[in-house]
């Protein structure tokens, strides 16, 4: 039972397993991103209605990615155990930080969405932009690895795992403050 927990939560629920569907090719990086978006608006939602004593919406965001990354040290290991050896996107054999694993994207996500706890709340169609925004900046963080992302991703063991995501989520937070400074 422990181990089908670990590997659902490790693939956001599935959403990392989603197959190849006519044209559209097997994504699991960007499937998991995008469904982690429910939980980075929750969070932000909650962080910003919580505000008890020195409790700041910083720090309960703050806490919920801790919550999410400590989620994912837990869980990949035993994720990355019961999937086994697969071919990634590369046709290379992997058994170390499989696709199919998501939860890295989920908190990189939300550590690319962090910035959006000081936006001023807009039309929905602005706060729609953003989160797209800073959806496909962390996708393209992700996916080219800039320095130190790199170095993260190449650490191997969860944290590895873990960390090169919340990294490449600073770059993609920067970039969406910049953006919503100039056209917000």
């Amino acid at each position: 039972m422990g181990r089908f927990i670990a590997l659902g939560v490790a693939t956001w629920f599935g959403s990392g397993m989603i197959p190849k569907w006519g044209p559209i090719p097997k994504m699991p990086g960007t499937w998991g991103s995008i469904f982690a978006i429910p939980m980075c608006v929750a969070a932000l939602l909650l962080a910003s209605d919580i505000k008890v004593g020195y409790l700041t919406p910083a720090l309960n965001y703050a806490f919920a990615c801790y919550v999410v990354f400590m989620a994912g040290i837990w869980s990949v290991p035993t994720a990355e155990r019961s999937l086994g050896a697969m071919v990634d996107g590369y046709g290379e054999k992997v058994a170390h930080d499989q696709g199919q694993i998501v939860i890295d994207e989920v908190v990189g996500m939300m550590v690319s969405c962090a910035p959006l706890l000081w936006v001023r709340p807009g039309t929905v169609w602005y706060t729609f932009m953003l989160y797209a925004i800073a959806c496909g900046l962390f996708r393209l963080a992700d996916i080219y690895k800039p320095w130190p992302v790199k170095c993260f991703d190449r650490m191997g063991g969860a944290f590895g795992v873990m960390f090169d995501d919340v990294v490449a989520g600073v770059y993609a937070a920067v970039g969406l403050s910049t953006f919503n400074h100039f056209l917000g």
